[in-house]
C-alpha cells in the first residue's frame, strides 16, 4: 500500500496548483479590469442558466423578540414566483443609527434557526439535536457576531 494518497485537501491543493483558471485576471489597468469583468459576468450568467422572473419582495416581519442586548426579527420575502425565503435579522441595541451588517449564511444542519439561536424542532432535528449542534459547532454564530 506504499505510495497511496488519501488526503482530499492535498489532492485539491495540487490540482489547483497545476491549473490555470479559465477566467484568471492578468490585466494591469482599469480598462482591462472592466473588459475582464464583462466577460466573466457573462460566463457566470451562462453557467447559472435562466434566471426566474422578478417579483415584488412582499417582505413581512413575522415576529420581533427583545433579547436584552439585541432584537431578533423573523422575516419572510418572495424571491421569485415559486419561492418564499424565511430568515432572521439580529439588531444590536445601543449602536449607532448606521451600523455595518454581516450576512450569516447557514450551511447544512439545522439551518437559519440555529444560527440565530432559535431552538425549535426542524424536519430532521429534534430540539435537543439543535441545542447540541449549537454547542458542539458554535452554530449560533449570528448571535456571537451581533453581540460583538
Amino acid at each position: 500500500m506504499a505510495g497511496r494518497k488519501f488526503s482530499t485537501s492535498e489532492y485539491f491543493n495540487q490540482r489547483c496548483a497545476q491549473m490555470t483558471p479559465l477566467f484568471a485576471f492578468e490585466g494591469s489597468d482599469p480598462f482591462q479590469a472592466k473588459e475582464w469583468r464583462i466577460k466573466a459576468a457573462a460566463k457566470v450568467r451562462d453557467l447559472l442558466g435562466e434566471m426566474p422572473d422578478r417579483v415584488p419582495l412582499a417582505a413581512e416581519i413575522l415576529e420581533r423578540v427583545d433579547l436584552g442586548d439585541y432584537v431578533r426579527e423573523k422575516f419572510i420575502f418572495d424571491s421569485d414566483p415559486l419561492s418564499s425565503v424565511p430568515g432572521y435579522i439580529l439588531i444590536p441595541k445601543g449602536g449607532e443609527s448606521r451600523m455595518r451588517a454581516l450576512m450569516c449564511l447557514h450551511g447544512h444542519g439545522p439551518g437559519c434557526c440555529a444560527v440565530a439561536h432559535v431552538v425549535e424542532p426542524r424536519p430532521d432535528y429534534t430540539e435537543d439535536q439543535v441545542r447540541e449542534c449549537i454547542i458542539q459547532h458554535n452554530y449560533d454564530y449570528a448571535v456571537q457576531f451581533v453581540r460583538r
